[in-house]
């Protein structure tokens, strides 16, 4: 990912301040400088970036103390970044993803503007834009994130670990203890996720041997039947087996005897049963001849009487058939007759009418004639306005008018224009004094500094000199006089000049003597920094009146370039204009003249606009006779119309009229044709409707008798045979059972049918055959003593025995399933016992590498493995920073290889502040360059820590930082420090000041480094 701009609008500190990374001096650095004092807003920039990315900041963190608020908010909640009393805030970020496209990401809150609630902040926004053609925009925060991690292929804690450094978090890493180790790794390269690992292979360990446990106790719970416990129950199986066959054997030949007493005694019942109902049967079907002999003879009658109706109204038979054609004629023809009435009725009303259309007609045509008369003059009048008009000239004038117009316009522009050099030339000549000022300030400044370099240089000499002498008088005393001393006495001699000691120097003699040399190169020191600080401070004066010089030239030039090219633009409108520019007063004559000619033209103007103010005066009132004669032309046309079309209705009422006439005569002929009644015409035309209901009625009553007379025939048929069929029925019943002729009808209603009967005379014949049938399959061993109840006790009895025995059997051979389904059981667990203990065995060794039940085996082990991958790239940088050292580990302990001291190992503690910085900076960018998903940020920034640094190893780090891409690819560093020290060794700075209560600025500055 590459960050092109981000833009920050009151967050913190910061109103408002846009940075571009793709342009100017952040493009072509490798190393830049966020700096600014305490408090002025340069972490505000890292804030808004990962606002802008994730919606969050690393200043609050998710789930840091939720509970608590401050001014209504949570304390975690980013919302507290915004600027007191602002409207609005936003952090606005543009970006190339790793897949290449362009993106726009947006983090903003807003105010509450109206309400109780007025000026309280509103939910966060948080908006992901694809920037190119059809790209989408996401609002939702699970779209967002989605987003977010497709492009850049970070979460916050990656971006976090990976982008954004700081350096108390490493420096706390390289001296911790392990345990401290393990959490910072956790935290830093999310190895947390391993410890449940670590959990995982401990359970799944003792799940598998939980696994082969259980097994193991199934199989034992599954043991069989022995061999002789087998033999026994087979043979009570077989002993049973022959029992149970001897009684089913016993107990089918009883129920086959009382099987067949109890169907004979059904036989002779159903015998007795079906005779009965024969009976029964005959004596109503007996009964059902009587009634239908007597509908027969009704039938017959009423087929006699519809026969004689019908020969009756014979010779009207053809006109019945078509009496719907008839009434429709009839209808028709009154249909007609009224039309006929109505068309003369309107035809007399129309010829009433024709001689007022026709008057109407000639007084409009009299009134259009009058008003295109009076058009014809008003036309007359408008041709001679508009010659006078013409004569006048009013276009030649206006476009004279608009000609002096635009050159006025031109020579006030001109005016303004010789105007403006005159100020700018004023300017110009104010900025070469203010810039030979500035060089004259830097020159004096350029001209103090090498002698007060040349003061501080000899400062800094006196000053190491007196340290010097300072440490080797100091040295001498501690290490050698001290103990030369403690062993004197007085009256002994000196080792040094020979003479007798008589007074011996205390330790008070040696402190105090020890306190003027620190006096004296403490004063020296003093003197140095003061004379450094005054050398650096004038430095810094002349690099600023320096970049002063140089924007006052530069700005100089431009508005030379400037002035030169507006007089040049002067001087062609002055010569379009036929003017000389630089004629004093040239200007202002020739805007005199032409504001005089425009009086003129436009008094004349005046004139000619009264004579076109006739003409359109004359035109309306020509538009006025227009419309009245197109009023009149329209009312002409209209009553002209209205008597054509009159004259044409009367002649189509008129063959209306003789057309409805004929229609009558020749569907009054077509009827009389039709109806076979004589005097129809005259009932008719008496009552039209009450004949043509007449008619009907007795049509549908011959067609009623028509039909009627069809089906009586066919009833008559049909009941003839009917009752034939139940003769025949009883002769049946009479020659099978000879007694029932005897029997007389009954009057009984059951509706039995000859089909009924034949069926019960089919059954009761084959009742006979199968009584015959039965007794000749009588049992042999059957004898007359043998009842019914006894045989049926004998094979229940039996039944019982037999059922007893079984189950006594099913219990032997469900216990040798059960052998038999334990034995399977058995030999299955065994299989998987098998499995069991190869997936036991298959875990048991990571169990012992890393299982334990916090995971703290594998989290080590990783973690040490992380930690000398982290250590591979940390040494590549630490070879940059201090070629001396070396980091290597044991586990997670850490130790540093000092090649000054031939290679020993010592632990990091050992290590002095500023190496101790060098080799905490080279952890957290070997941590850095440690990334499992392949994609990253093409930015990195460090929070801070230079502090410590100075020399040859603060140049050191600046280097590296500087040639970083040479380690990790291509990135930039950006720095983020108040030491004032940084400023003079880094060219590109993000400089953020505060002046008071005021908001802090952000600019980007290019400086010259020493």
């Amino acid at each position: 990912m590459k960050i092109k701009r981000l833009f920050i609008k009151n967050l913190a500190s910061i109103a408002d301040a846009e940075l571009d990374f793709a342009e100017g001096p952040l493009r072509e650095e490798p190393l830049f400088l966020i700096c600014g004092d305490t408090g002025a807003g340069k972490t505000t920039i890292l804030d808004a970036i990962c606002l802008a990315l994730y919606g969050q900041t690393p200043r609050y963190p998710k789930a840091n103390r939720t509970g608590e608020t401050v001014g209504g908010l949570k304390s975690d909640d980013p919302r507290q970044l915004v600027r007191h009393d602002s409207k609005n805030a936003s952090a606005v970020l543009t970006l190339q993803g790793n897949d290449g496209r362009q993106y726009e990401a947006v983090w903003s809150v807003e105010a509450i503007a109206k309400g109780v609630n007025k000026g309280a902040l509103k939910k966060c926004s948080w908006t992901w834009k694809d920037c190119s053609p059809n790209g989408l925009v996401y609002t939702l925060k699970e779209d967002c994130e989605a987003a977010v991690g497709r492009a850049v292929g970070l979460d916050f804690g990656q971006f976090c670990r990976t982008t954004l450094l700081a350096q108390g978090q490493f420096t706390e890493f390289l001296l911790g203890t392990d345990e401290k180790k393990a959490s910072i790794l956790e935290k830093l390269t999310d190895t947390s996720k391993y410890s449940s690992l670590g959990t995982k292979i401990k359970e799944s360990f003792t799940d598998a041997n939980n696994a082969v446990t259980d097994i193991e106790s199934r199989i034992r719970a599954l043991a069989g039947l022995s061999e002789e416990e087998r033999s026994g129950i087979e043979a009570s199986r077989v002993e049973l087996s022959a029992r149970i066959t001897a009684k089913e054997q016993e107990a089918a030949a009883a129920k086959l005897k009382a099987d067949w007493l109890e169907k004979e005694s059904m036989l002779a019942a159903k015998e007795r049963d079906a005779a009965e109902a024969l009976k029964v049967s005959y004596a109503s079907l007996k009964d059902s001849a009587c009634r239908k002999e007597r509908e027969l003879c009704a039938v017959k009658e009423e087929f006699v009487s519809v026969r004689e109706f019908l020969a009756r109204d014979a010779d009207n038979a053809a006109m019945y058939e078509r009496v719907e054609v008839i009434v429709s004629d009839l209808r028709d023809i009154r249909s007609a007759s009224a039309k006929r009435l109505g068309k003369e009725k309107e035809l007399a009303e129309l010829e009433k009418a024709k001689p007022g259309l026709e008057e109407t007609a000639r007084r409009d045509k009299d009134a259009r004639d009058e008003a295109a008369r009076a058009v014809r003059e008003k036309n007359e009048q408008i041709t001679c306005a508009e010659a006078e008009v013409e004569n006048v000239g009013m276009r030649a004038l206006r476009r004279e008018k608009e000609v002096l117009d635009n050159r006025v316009g031109e020579l006030k522009v001109l005016k303004s224009r010789l105007e403006e050099i005159k100020r700018r030339r004023a300017e110009l000549d104010a900025r070469g004094g203010k810039m030979k000022s500035l060089q004259s300030e830097y020159d004096r400044l350029e001209a103090a500094l090498p002698e007060l370099e040349s003061a501080a240089k000899t400062a800094k000499d006196e000053f190491e000199k007196a340290k010097s002498e300072r440490d080797v008088q100091k040295s001498l005393i501690d290490d050698g006089i001290k103990k030369i001393v403690a062993e004197l006495r007085v009256g002994d001699t000196c080792p040094i000049c020979g003479n007798k000691i008589a007074e011996l120097r205390g330790e008070a003699y040696f402190t105090e003597l020890i306190g003027r040399l620190n006096k004296v190169c403490n004063d020296a020191e003093r003197i140095f920094r003061e004379k450094e600080s005054e050398f650096n401070k004038v430095s810094a004066q002349k690099a600023e009146k320096k970049r002063a010089v140089e924007e006052e030239r530069i700005q100089s030039a431009r508005e030379e370039k400037a002035l030169r090219s507006l007089e040049e633009t002067v001087k062609s409108v002055a010569l379009s204009l036929e003017i000389s520019a630089g004629a004093d007063g040239a200007v202002d004559a020739a805007l005199e003249d032409c504001r005089s000619r425009i009086d003129e033209v436009s008094k004349k103007i005046g004139e000619g606009e009264q004579r076109e103010n006739l003409v359109k005066e004359l035109r309306a009132e020509a538009g006025k006779l227009d419309k009245a004669l197109g009023k009149a032309e329209e009312r002409r046309e209209k009553s002209s119309q209205e008597y054509r079309d009159c004259i044409q209705k009367i002649e189509t009422a008129k063959a209306a009229v003789e057309e409805t006439a004929a229609q009558v005569k020749e569907k009054t002929a077509a009827v009389t044709e039709k109806i076979s009644q004589e005097d129809w015409r005259r009932l008719w035309l008496a009552d039209a409707e009450k004949f043509e209901r007449a008619l009907k009625g007795r049509a549908e009553e011959y067609r009623a008798k028509k039909t009627s007379e069809t089906e009586l025939e066919h009833k008559v048929e049909r009941l003839g045979e009917e009752y034939r069929q139940v003769v025949a029925c009883l002769k049946r019943v009479e020659d099978v059972m000879p007694e029932v002729a005897a029997i007389a009808a009954d009057g009984s209603s059951r509706g039995v049918s000859v089909a009924d009967i034949d069926a019960r005379l089919g059954g009761f014949a084959q009742l006979k055959e199968d009584i015959s049938r039965h007794a000749a399959e009588r049992p042999v061993a059957l004898s007359d003593t043998d009842g019914l109840e006894a045989l049926r006790a004998a094979v229940s009895e039996r039944k019982k025995s037999c059922d007893e025995m079984r189950t006594e059997l099913g219990a032997l051979e469900q216990r040798l399933k059960d052998d038999d389904g334990r034995g399977r059981e058995r030999a299955a667990c065994e299989q998987e016992l098998e499995t069991a203990k190869k997936k036991r065995d298959e875990w048991k060794p990571l169990y012992d590498w890393f299982g334990s039940d916090d995971g703290s085996k594998v989290r080590k082990t990783i973690q040490a493995y992380v930690l000398k991958n982290v250590l591979v790239k940390a040494n590549a940088v630490l070879a940059r920073l201090a070629e001396r050292y070396e980091l290597s580990c044991e586990g997670l302990t850490l130790t540093v290889r000092d090649s000054f001291e031939g290679g020993v190992e010592r632990p990091v503690n050992t290590l002095s502040g500023g190496e101790g910085f060098l080799v905490s900076l080279a952890l957290a960018l070997g941590l850095s360059g440690v990334n499992e998903s392949g994609l990253g940020v093409d930015m990195l920034f460090i929070d801070e820590g230079f502090g410590s640094l100075s020399g040859e190893h603060l140049d050191r780090a600046i280097e590296t930082l500087e040639n970083l891409n040479a380690i990790f690819g291509s990135r930039k560093v950006g720095i983020i420090s108040h030491i004032a020290s940084l400023r003079e060794k880094v060219k590109t700075h993000i400089e953020v000041k505060r002046e008071g209560h005021d908001p802090s600025t952000v600019r980007v500055a290019a400086v010259v480094c020493r």
